[in-house]
């Protein structure tokens, strides 16, 4: 069984320690799905925020990213202290850190939170960042204005976290996911699943603590707050 995953989140230590999986790193996420919908893939671990580039592509959830034994993550839109931005509004015109184009937190967060305060049509000024750590970085250092960064990467950074306001938040984002392909066998699919979550997550680096069955309520909630977001945003 071959599984993708994406760099940024990490390997999950159970397909790491499993020797019927090969994992396949990817640091390019889009290059990450187009594997997975051509079928190079068996199954892949990627962000909720992929499900508009799935598309039409048949898929099953295999499990998801715990964080604090939840499958929610909580994302705070933040600027430098004592920057003038007082509210989200003011954000619009405002250079927005962000990862990739698939990144939950990051990218769907701050047009989830600013839709209902903004024309549609409105494209919001996104300036790319490497990686969670350097999206909170960027903030403090002003290479962007603000960026919707999550709890987890504020608690491992409490000097930038300090240099920082929140202006809002969002607090039921769907974790990243472990996506199957559709016809993967349901011994494979167990298989799988199994080995994801038998093997909690002790390292001190990982922004999660293991992974569980999938949270098809919250991630069918955002899948429609995609949708929403795609009609009214010019996106990238």
């Amino acid at each position: 069984m071959r599984f993708g995953f994406d760099d940024n989140l990490g390997l999950p230590p159970g397909v790491a320690d499993a020797p019927d999986i090969e994992p396949v790193s990817f640091h390019d996420i889009g290059a990450l799905l187009d594997a997975f919908i051509r079928g190079d893939l068996d199954a892949c671990f990627a962000p909720a925020g992929s499900i508009p580039t799935l598309g039409d592509t048949p898929y099953v959830l295999v499990a998801q990213a715990q964080v604090h034994g939840s499958p929610r993550l909580h994302s705070r839109m933040v600027m430098r202290r004592g920057d003038a931005l007082d509210e989200p509004e003011a954000t619009v015109t405002a250079p927005t850190g962000y990862i990739n184009e698939w990144c939950t937190t990051s990218y769907w967060a701050p047009m989830i939170l600013l839709r209902a305060a903004t024309e549609p049509g409105t494209a919001l000024p996104f300036r790319p960042a490497d990686g969670f750590d350097d999206l909170l970085a960027g903030v403090v250092e002003g290479r962007s204005d603000v960026a919707m960064v999550w709890d987890q990467v504020l608690a491992r950074h409490p000097d930038h976290a300090a240099a920082v306001e929140v202006l809002g938040e969002l607090t039921d984002l769907p974790a990243p996911i472990v996506y199957g392909r559709a016809d993967l066998g349901d011994d494979d699919r167990q298989r799988l699943a199994d080995a994801l979550t038998g093997s909690p997550i002790d390292d001190p680096h990982s922004f999660f603590d293991g992974f569980a069955a999938p949270d098809t309520a919250t991630i069918e909630a955002f899948a429609r707050e995609l949708a929403a977001v795609q009609e009214h945003f010019t996106t990238l």
